[in-house]
């Protein structure tokens, strides 16, 4: 301490009122969060500042806190003091400090599955029809590109299927993994509630078409590498007070890579050193593909429930082999939303979240 408890400053200011001011000016512009305990402890002294400062009793002993204020040059001070507790503090929780946080859905599902791979089967006229499953895991959170308004969409897609000819002589079964990575930009609310988000994604999938009768050649390999068109609207509405959110999305190649032999060739050919050809440039020529998606959240007591359906389109027209891979799935999952980070930010109150979903 820079002075004794019992000396003044100036002769009218006690160092203890001093102390008092300098820690409730700190505590205010450093410490928002307790801020609205120290304010009122502000607005009080300025309230009796008011009373006994103006000289209304004109008996400033009479009051603990005023009572070094014993004469009226120093009311000049109480009104520095008035002025000061009324400044506005600025607002210490900016946007970009706000964590965003992540929308995240795993589902299952089962439907309807039809393939056709003239690699295994030459006709173009036998289709193999049947059951697939799947799991999709998806994931969506706001990034900092264009100020906020770009949402990253993670998808994670694992399918097996079960099929069987017309005149159920053989079965074919198929099995494929993808993962695509999207941005989406998030244009401005045209009507309440509704959020249209258009861009682009990369995709990068493989998997085998297996068919129970071929001796040789049983297996059809695939693998593709696609760069995608892709458009969302996401809409939040209730029915009564029932909050229920709507989805749809819709995704198309436009251009990529594949993995394709050529009609009739083994794949050990390729360890022989033929192998080319066997990548191809793939566009609108030679593929079509589209996925068409929609989901609907139901809230259910402390959870929510997705459920939705999914149409995915495939098709190719590579070295001779025409390929088709189609299927009808619905699904249901659960949805969950957070926040990841740790450290002291994971004990702060001040940090909320903004959602790229909801």
């Amino acid at each position: 301490m820079l002075w004794e408890n019992n000396q003044t400053l100036n002769g009218f200011f006690h160092i203890d009122h001093i102390n008092n001011l300098v820690i409730l000016f700190i505590n205010i512009l450093f410490y928002p969060d307790t801020g609205g305990f120290h304010f009122l402890r502000a607005l009080n002294f300025i309230l009796i500042c008011c009373k006994y400062g103006i000289g209304l009793t004109g008996k400033m002993d009479s009051h603990p806190i005023l009572s070094p204020f014993r004469n009226e040059h120093h009311i000049p001070v109480l009104s520095l003091c008035l002025l000061f507790f009324c400044l506005p503090f600025p607002a210490t929780a900016q946007a970009e400090d706000v964590p965003r946080s992540i929308n995240e859905s795993t589902m299952v599902g089962i439907g309807g599955y039809n393939l056709r791979d003239t690699y295994l089967s030459p006709s173009t006229d036998i289709n193999y029809t049947g059951w697939v499953a799947r799991v999709l895991n998806e994931r969506m959170k706001i990034v900092r590109l264009a100020d906020y308004n770009v949402s990253r969409q993670q998808l994670i897609n694992v399918e097996f299927g079960s099929t069987r000819n017309g005149a159920e002589t053989a079965n074919e079964y198929a099995g494929f993994v993808d993962y695509s990575l999207g941005y989406h930009y998030r244009f401005p609310q045209v009507l309440s509630g509704l959020k249209v988000l258009t861009g682009a994604s990369a995709r990068l999938s493989g998997g085998f078409i297996y068919n129970t009768r071929n001796s040789n050649n049983p297996v059809s390999g695939k693998a593709d590498f696609d760069l995608n068109l892709s458009a969302m609207a996401i809409y939040n509405f209730r029915i009564k007070d029932f909050p229920l959110t709507l989805r749809y999305q819709a995704e198309i190649p436009f251009a990529g890579v594949l993995f394709s032999v050529h009609k009739g060739e083994p794949y050990y050919f390729l360890t022989q050193g033929s192998a080319d050809g066997v990548v191809r440039f793939s566009s609108f020529h030679n593929k079509f593909a589209m996925k068409n998606y929609f989901t609907l959240d139901i809230p259910v007591s402390s959870f929510t429930v997705r459920v939705g359906y999914l149409n995915s389109m495939y098709r190719t027209d590579v070295n001779s082999i025409k390929t088709h891979v189609l299927s009808n799935s619905f699904m249901i999952g659960l949805v969950k939303e957070f926040v990841s980070f740790g450290g002291k930010r994971l004990k702060s109150e001040r940090y909320r979240y903004k959602s790229a979903y909801y």
